[in-house]
């Protein structure tokens, strides 16, 4: 059951703010942003089976970072030593195939 936080608080489930009883599936949709209270009416809630939850506003989407360009790539191009390793790499590679 959907209750208030004095009804959740006491375990008290004689005003619920909304119910269901079409066995032990459902769904409830978080529509709104506030805290939502619910509690078991057949007296489980006094041994803890209650549940609150808050819902809050989606948080605004990050703004994207401009890249800056330098001669006409991105500034961060990633780590110079793998850089470095790569164009060592080739011109090892370069050389023992000039040796073949």
């Amino acid at each position: 059951m959907v209750v208030n936080e004095a009804s959740y608080n006491t375990c008290t489930a004689d005003n619920p703010l909304d119910g269901w009883s079409r066995g032990d599936r459902w769904a409830v949709q978080l529509n709104q942003t506030k805290q939502w209270y619910f509690i078991c009416s057949k007296g489980y809630c006094f041994n803890g089976m209650k549940l609150s939850i808050l819902v809050e506003k989606a948080p605004p989407p990050p703004t994207p970072q401009p890249q800056s360009l330098k001669n006409g790539s991105p500034k961060d191009s990633g780590n110079p030593m793998v850089l470095r390793a790569a164009i060592a790499v080739a011109t090892v590679w370069g050389l023992v195939l000039q040796l073949l």
